[in-house]
């Protein structure tokens, strides 16, 4: 990954910031990493949904995976929904993100 480039990234979308920060810290009590989270989001959310997995690793790729098989608690979910609802499109669509 092209560190410079993303940070340049992150430098020019700090209207994501929030967003991102209540992101970091939703997990609390549930001691879930953000993976664990987002896939287990997506898995019970999105039942059909097709997950392409971007990797850098074999490991990580296992890790991912691990996530997906895992059963996670509903309970979350409506917590997600409350906090990350109407999410600005600019954020949401990487075809919007600043070069």
């Amino acid at each position: 990954m092209n560190t410079k480039k993303a940070w340049g990234c992150r430098k020019m979308m700090t209207y994501a910031k929030p967003v991102l920060e209540k992101y970091e810290t939703f997990p609390g009590d549930l001691k879930l990493s953000r993976n664990e989270l987002t896939l287990g989001y997506i898995k019970k959310e999105m039942p059909y949904a097709n997950v392409i997995f971007d990797v850098e690793t074999l490991e990580q790729l296992k890790e991912n995976l691990s996530y997906w098989k895992k059963e996670l608690p509903l309970s979350f979910i409506p917590e997600i929904k409350r906090l990350f609802n109407n999410i600005d499109e600019k954020i949401l669509n990487p075809a919007l993100w600043p070069n």
